[in-house]
């Protein structure tokens, strides 16, 4: 009777361990929504070659949307995107700029990105080049690479 109780007990504490492992080892599969943090660069000619860059991403189904924030000294914008995914690969477009704060010689591009998700140890990574458009015409394009922040509990 007493074996058969601690049995019990034995596989009920078995049970709720294995409860709590979903949520303590990492999943293989890329995070669909999140802030990704990191570097957005710009080839020779730009206003600046590297900016600080921000990506916060909402996945519904196979469409995509969140808002992008680019700065560096003197400089703030935000703006919103769309976008899907065909592949292996994110296609992202800035729509609208929500929040502008730059030296009047600098003229917001309007960015489109090609983002692949890319896994380095336990790293997620949002990879790939940009193009864009601003009230002067084409953007020197560039190249972003973004490090998945995973949500504090």
């Amino acid at each position: 009777m007493l074996t058969r109780m601690l049995q019990r007990c034995v596989v009920s504490f078995m049970l709720c361990l294995i409860g709590f492992i979903p949520r303590t080892i990492q999943s293989d599969e890329a995070p669909r929504s999140g802030q990704w943090l990191g570097k957005l660069t710009q080839e020779q000619g730009g206003y600046r070659q590297e900016y600080d860059f921000e990506l916060y991403l909402t996945a519904k189904n196979d469409r995509y949307a969140g808002r992008t924030y680019v700065y560096a000294p003197n400089v703030l914008g935000v703006l919103s995107f769309t976008g899907q995914q065909r592949g292996a690969v994110l296609y992202l477009k800035e729509e609208e700029l929500l929040i502008s704060r730059k030296p009047s010689d600098l003229s917001w591009c309007f960015k489109t990105m090609q983002l692949r998700q890319v896994k380095r140890g336990d790293d997620w990574y949002l990879e790939g080049p940009w193009q864009g458009t601003s009230e002067y015409g084409i953007c020197i394009p560039g190249w972003l690479s973004l490090k998945y922040i995973p949500p504090k509990v």
